[in-house]
């Protein structure tokens, strides 16, 4: 009986034996279930930060850190869509603007190299800079020194008293300081049957520019951004086709109408 009793005590405490660890197992896998969902929460949060830090370098144009902070996300999540989303519409902009860049240069550069062989050193230089701006490596250290052999030339047909004031015009004209230019042409040009036609130009290059409205066209860019940020499509998409008419050739306008194109689709 005492033997039976004792075994009956021994499977009693050992019944509250399972059952007390069964209890602390539970338990803790209760803690990690709730420190996993802690963590997947926190993840969430801060890829959700990323995001909204992304979008806003996206918005002010400042695609290579947007895309830095993306891959942050993709990075730790491969399968965030929203990410993964803008991400792709900035791949899609890079594109777009290189093929721009590089066609507007080229562009420059042939009418460069149509102004130099008139010997309208004028806009030869200024189209060069305009090129070489956009495309560094479109400079070309032996074409360039022929260009100012050329100028150095072309500086001999004058006095020397108005050398310096061929040059000073030039080097005004190509910082687009068309103000300065015409000032020293329309001097140059009383001595000089030469410099007529480059009076000429001076005055349809001012025609240009008070038709273009600088500040108009700024203003129509500025509202154009403004819209676009607070999510305004169809304002942001007029007031960049202004500006556009106005300067064409512009890389922020043409950016800018390129984001705004993306958020159509």
């Amino acid at each position: 009986m005492k033997n039976v009793f004792g075994c009956i005590v021994i499977s009693f405490i050992m019944a509250v034996c399972i059952v007390f660890v069964s209890c602390s197992s539970a338990e803790k896998n209760v803690k990690g279930g709730s420190s996993l969902s802690d963590e997947r929460g926190k993840h969430e949060s801060s890829n959700s930060s990323l995001f909204a830090k992304a979008r806003r370098y996206y918005l002010d144009g400042k695609i290579d850190k947007a895309e830095l902070t993306l891959n942050k996300i993709l990075l730790s999540n491969p399968g965030d869509y929203k990410a993964a989303e803008l991400k792709n519409k900035i791949l899609i902009l890079k594109e777009k603007m290189f093929v721009f860049v590089r066609d507007t240069a080229d562009e420059y550069m042939f009418k460069a190299d149509i102004a130099f062989k008139d010997k309208n050193f004028y806009e030869g230089l200024l189209f060069y800079k305009k090129a070489v701006d956009l495309m560094p490596e479109n400079h070309d250290v032996q074409k360039y020194k022929a260009i100012v052999a050329d100028i150095n030339d072309e500086a001999l047909k004058y006095l020397p008293e108005d050398r310096k004031k061929f040059m000073d015009s030039l080097e005004a004209f190509q910082a687009e300081n068309l103000k300065k230019t015409e000032k020293i042409v329309k001097k140059l040009s009383k001595k000089y049957k030469s410099m007529d036609r480059f009076n000429e130009m001076m005055d349809s290059y001012k025609a240009m520019i008070i038709y273009s409205d600088a500040n108009a066209t700024k203003n129509f860019y500025k509202n154009a951004l403004n819209y676009f940020k607070k999510g305004e499509i169809d304002m942001a998409q007029t007031y960049i086709d202004d500006a556009l008419e106005l300067d064409p050739k512009n890389p922020d306008f043409v950016f800018l109408s390129e984001q705004i194109n993306l958020e159509q689709k």
